[in-house]
């Protein structure tokens, strides 16, 4: 068993590297020639220009170094899908896809170059791409799905996108229009389980999605781009600041996350209750000892049902009336020095965790309301 989870990790590492080396390789692609521009360089080959001739070419050319392919909206439609029947059996190519009947599904491929213009829809599933763009003219309808994809760069023009899912894979560079310039996308945005990478280049990048994304009230994806500048910054920041920027991250993801701090919560909390239960280490003041009065006589007792009410009880104290000033203390105490020590620590956080829990539940509403 161990064996094989090292040569499941030796692969893995082995894969990522040639992706890596695949990623920033700085070898420039060629080009095909536009369909109409080879037909008329070509011209005794006018009666014989037939998809199969074209895309030989193209495959040709894939042998010496990869090689882009240009499908434009006027290129007729049996070139345009016989060129992407080709691209689901070649690999090391690139892709400039545009008009309104261009759609493409592919999977495992390395991908040197990838522009989607216009109104075409392209969908990558474990795919190695070094550049993504979308251009094309203003308000496109561009249709763009990467799942478990790794990109070198992906560059968003303005209001190019009708729908961007990206989800799992990760991201190296990114850029995208500045906060007072269009967004990128009018409409679906979901990013789901992306490494973006924290380089401070792209912090600025995630500072114009947050904002756009923000805008359109698309708060989960706005999150992870507000995540991904922080920690961008992180490298920038003191080490005074970095240490919380650590807690913050851990604890609720820059106040972008409700589930972390309520997780974050219950485990201090359990902690501090299984600690005190495990060890008997409640005690009961003198006062509630000789003289319980209503639910504190449940307190005063050696069998594992007081125990587990002691600590209960000593740990809800603890984190929301440590000071006893909402009201009388309620008569349990800690029995020694180290475990009382343990118990403000393990409390404290639990304390932090429920005021970064509010932070995050109001934060969600003023942006929505906003």
């Amino acid at each position: 068993m161990a064996f094989d989870l090292r040569r499941l990790f030796f692969r893995r590492r082995q894969r990522n590297a040639a992706a890596r080396t695949w990623i920033d390789s700085q070898d420039k692609p060629d080009y095909v020639p536009r369909f109409s521009e080879w037909v008329r360089d070509f011209s005794r080959l006018n009666e014989q220009a037939t998809a199969t001739a074209y895309t030989s070419e193209w495959e040709t050319r894939l042998k010496a170094k990869p090689t882009v392919m240009i499908l434009s909206s006027e290129i007729p439609d049996h070139i345009r899908n016989a060129v992407i029947a080709k691209a689901e059996v070649l690999d090391n190519f690139g892709l400039i896809i545009g008009g309104h009947a261009t759609r493409i599904s592919l999977s495992d491929k390395h991908i040197a170059l990838l522009e989607i213009r216009d109104h075409a829809k392209a969908e990558l599933r474990n795919c190695i791409v070094r550049s993504i763009s979308s251009y094309g003219s203003d308000r496109s309808s561009c249709e763009l799905k990467l799942i478990d994809c790794w990109v070198g760069s992906l560059n968003l023009a303005h209001r190019q996108l009708a729908v961007l899912q990206i989800h799992r894979g990760r991201i190296e560079k990114i850029s995208a229009p500045l906060p007072q310039e269009d967004a990128p996308f009018n409409g679906l945005v979901e990013i789901k389980n992306v490494h973006l990478s924290p380089t401070i280049l792209n912090a600025q990048a995630f500072r114009n999605l947050r904002h756009h994304l923000t805008a359109m009230h698309n708060l989960e994806a706005a999150a992870i781009f507000h995540g991904a500048e922080m920690r961008a910054l992180y490298r920038q920041q003191s080490k005074l600041d970095r240490a919380f920027n650590l807690i913050y991250r851990a604890l609720s993801n820059y106040g972008d996350s409700t589930t972390r701090p309520a997780i974050w919560f219950f485990v201090f909390a359990l902690g501090n209750f299984l600690l005190f239960w495990l060890v008997d280490g409640v005690a009961v003041s003198l006062e509630v000892a000789k003289q319980p009065y209503g639910w504190q006589e449940a307190l005063v007792g050696s069998d594992t049902t007081s125990t587990a009410f002691r600590s209960a009880v000593f740990t809800l104290t603890q984190i929301f009336n440590p000071l006893g000033l909402f009201g009388l203390r309620s008569g349990v105490l800690a029995k020694s020095v180290p475990l009382a020590f343990a118990s403000a620590i393990l409390c404290f956080g639990a304390t932090a965790a429920l005021g970064f829990l509010f932070f995050a539940i109001r934060r969600r509403f003023r942006l929505s309301n906003n």
